[in-house]
């Protein structure tokens, strides 16, 4: 939703600052885009591993905050269709990795069938 023009000069400095402020809590100026991606592949990796090849849950048979977070966690590298969530083409774009789409595209598909089960 776009801001009124007349507020401008007053929502950039405060868009600003609230960045900062985020950036300085997580670290993330110390964060090099190398040291993200292995980040990134060791988690999706612990996951992959956790599944060991079923198609089924993290833990047990039925749906648990552990396939909810790891189902969400693509959602910032592989969105899902929009009948779940509605992204615009620009934010999809920004929103999507090829590398971990490709590289962990089976669990793409997994987290894409408890979508399709549970939503």
């Amino acid at each position: 939703m776009p801001f009124p023009k007349a507020l401008k000069p007053y929502l950039l400095p405060l868009g600003r600052s609230a960045v900062a402020f985020i950036a300085k809590k997580y670290a993330t100026a110390a964060l090099t885009d190398a040291a993200a991606d292995a980040a990134i592949h060791d988690g999706l990796s612990e996951i992959r591993a956790a599944l060991a090849g079923k198609r089924g849950h993290l833990l047990g048979d039925g749906l648990t905050y552990a396939d909810i977070v790891a189902a969400t966690s693509f959602q910032l590298a592989a969105p899902v269709a929009d009948r779940y969530i509605r992204l615009g083409p620009e934010t999809r774009k920004c929103c999507t990795s090829e590398r971990v789409s490709r590289d962990f595209a089976d669990l793409v598909a997994w987290r894409d069938e408890l979508y399709a089960k549970y939503r």
